[in-house]
């Protein structure tokens, strides 16, 4: 069975005259934010926290910049959650209509929409109060 001997990271691209502050994921950092914190290139320095976060900050602006072109479904969780207040706006009118006292209303809405019950009741009193 072969021995698998690990090659270590040299420090040769790293200029150790320089602080290292100034160019963090910037284009002139040869290592933060380059790599896949799994891929084996990204042994230089050993610090992974650091580039995970730089490169989270990279990718969070990258995004920004694309959803100005493109939608993406987790920037339509608004929408959907104004559905689904519409939705459960409607189902409170219609027990109220039918001579649903709150009991009834807030376990109906538990089985219907997977609500806890301090939600439920603040849904009925928030309809309530655009009714007065």
């Amino acid at each position: 069975m072969e021995r698998i001997i690990k090659k270590e990271a040299s420090m040769k691209d790293f200029d150790m005259s320089k602080p290292i502050i100034e160019v963090l994921g910037t284009e002139d950092d040869p290592c933060f934010g380059h790599h896949l914190v799994t891929d084996s290139s990204c042994k230089k320095c050993g610090d992974s926290e650091l580039c995970a976060v730089i490169t989270a900050q990279k990718q969070s602006t990258e995004r920004k910049k694309l959803s100005k072109d493109n939608t993406y479904r987790d920037d339509e969780e608004e929408v959907i959650m104004k559905e689904r207040d519409k939705k459960i706006n409607k189902t409170i009118r219609v027990g109220v209509k039918m001579g649903n006292n709150d009991k009834k209303l807030i376990k109906k809405l538990k089985s219907r929409y997977n609500l806890s019950e301090t939600e439920s009741i603040k849904y009925i009193k928030k309809w309530k109060e655009t009714q007065n």
